[in-house]
């Protein structure tokens, strides 16, 4: 068989390479490297910027650039509403933070806002009440709090607790991300003990061969989904990380598994590996924005050998720019052993995965967010997709291709890949909704129209909708080699309608 690699070459992703042909079925197997891109700004972090030093629309721009990819984007919808609220659209910034709400129902700070919005500009207190209520029941040490108690008091009729309350507002508060808060304000679990069940999530990555000792961290981002399959992903930093390495994953109960590496983005120091151990389950990787400076955080790591200790300190800075990458800044002890560890936030998911010390300071890490994290995961699982699907292990290309769509950018692309895996095992109802689901992204995707077009002319019987998709296929695509092909039958089609 002929050698086979993953690579690709997408800003801050690049370079990728595949080590060990995942692992299994391939031969000859080679590693791409590619040179790494110049990378700039995200739309996310350009629309921050934008908005920190009020420029509104441009600001809207940018988030709106990022819905355009990924409707869903919880953070992107975020900072819509904020930039909506500022500019005194409040209907908008309520459509907003409800879209928000819809994806992440614990959102307090969606919540706090879009209740001061119901409150104070559409004058609807009892859509406020509920929004209040939510954000006391999330957030009950935070600093708007007390005034938010003393609000409810009032337009519940508790006239008597609201004049031992603060003063209330008179028009709509300042939106806000949430006002930067100190470590006690914030109601948080013990993180300086992580539950157990955390932990076992957690692995030490040592040399299956030679020196036994501890050369990093990882975790768990995801159980296999394939019938028959056991086992998972774990994540860990690529520096820990060599192509040739064979490498063992220790977890905190003892079991010790082969872990294969698969991919590695040196930009970005990630490496995800397969393992195959029993019962496992994956971290959670937080949605939201990263921790704000002085909350909490935990990290869980494998110092210096040390199996599964734990690291807490606070968050120095949320985000800031460093050799283009954007880094979580963490005042804590961290060691050797500790990177490639998940970043823990208040409510046990992980905010990022550990980088490292900075050589010049003293007890100032990193770590990278969970966002970028969900965008190399989310390009990983759909180049091995691919990988898979060209191999016909339609199966794997499936779960690959479904773990794709979990992690990162929904794209017409995997949708037209997938459509075309279900098509190899003969699927066709799931092949019609994946081609469906690529169209509704890009609908001028011309494979996914000639697909479509083959379907319901072959398979799901329905002449009226095969012309109609190879007519679009053919304005789209005149000159693709299966255009002649797509004529003929399309002519035979029309032939047959008259």
């Amino acid at each position: 068989m002929r050698g086979v690699w993953i690579a690709f070459s997408r800003g801050r992703t690049a370079p990728l390479w595949a080590a060990a042909c995942l692992a299994a079925g391939f031969s000859a197997c080679q590693a791409l490297w590619i040179e790494p891109e110049e990378a700039g700004l995200t739309h996310i972090e350009k629309g921050l910027i934008a908005y920190d030093e009020d420029r509104l629309a441009e600001a809207l721009v940018h988030f709106d650039a990022v819905l355009a990819l990924e409707s869903e984007n919880k953070e992107a919808l975020f900072q819509r509403g904020l930039v909506l609220q500022k500019q005194g659209q409040s209907h908008s910034a309520i459509e907003a933070y409800a879209m928000l709400l819809a994806l992440d129902p614990p959102h307090f700070k969606a919540h706090y806002n879009i209740a001061n919005l119901y409150d104070y500009e559409a004058h609807d207190t009892a859509r406020a009440i509920p929004h209040y209520r939510q954000f006391l029941s999330r957030a009950p040490h935070h600093p708007e709090a007390a005034t938010v108690r003393a609000r409810l008091a009032v337009l519940e009729g508790d006239k008597g607790k609201a004049a031992t309350t603060p003063a209330l507002p008179t028009s709509s508060p300042t939106p806000t991300p949430a006002p930067t808060p100190t470590p006690a304000a914030i109601a948080q679990p013990d993180l300086a003990a992580p539950s157990s069940t955390l932990l076992a999530r957690v692995v030490c990555l040592q040399e299956k061969v030679g020196a036994t000792d501890v050369i990093g961290s990882g975790f768990v981002v995801a159980a296999r989904e394939v019938p028959g399959m056991s086992g998972g992903y774990i994540l860990a930093s690529s520096h820990q990380i060599d192509p040739a390495q064979s490498l063992l994953a220790r977890f905190a109960d003892g079991q010790t598994v082969l872990a294969t590496p698969l991919a590695v983005s040196a930009p970005l120091d990630l490496a995800l590996l397969r393992i195959d151990a029993r019962d496992v389950t994956p971290l959670v990787l937080d949605t939201g924005d990263s921790p704000a400076t002085g909350q909490t955080v935990t990290a869980v790591g494998c110092p210096f050998g040390l199996n599964h200790s734990i690291a807490t300190g606070i968050v120095g800075g949320p985000e800031r720019v460093i050799q283009t990458r954007p880094l979580i800044q963490l005042d804590m002890t961290l060691n050797p052993g500790n990177s490639g560890g998940p970043l823990l936030n208040a409510h046990g998911n992980v905010a990022g995965v550990v980088l490292g010390l900075l050589k010049e300071a003293q007890g100032v890490a990193f770590a990278l967010p969970a966002r970028e994290i969900r965008r190399f995961l989310g390009e990983t699982f759909y180049q091995m997709g691919a990988l898979f699907a060209e191999h016909r292990r339609e199966d794997e290309a499936q779960e690959a291709l479904r773990m794709s769509a979990r992690f990162g950018i929904p794209s017409a692309q995997a949708h037209g890949l997938l459509g075309a895996v279900y098509l190899q095992m003969r699927q066709f109802e799931q092949a019609e909704a994946a081609f469906l689901a690529a169209l509704a992204l890009d609908a001028q995707h011309a494979d996914a129209h000639r697909q479509l077009g083959t379907l319901y002319d072959a398979s799901l019987p329905d002449a009226r909708k095969a012309r109609a998709h190879y007519r679009a296929f053919l304005d789209l695509a005149p000159n693709a080699p299966d255009a002649a092909a797509v004529r003929g039958r399309l002519s035979i089609l029309s032939e047959g309608a008259r």
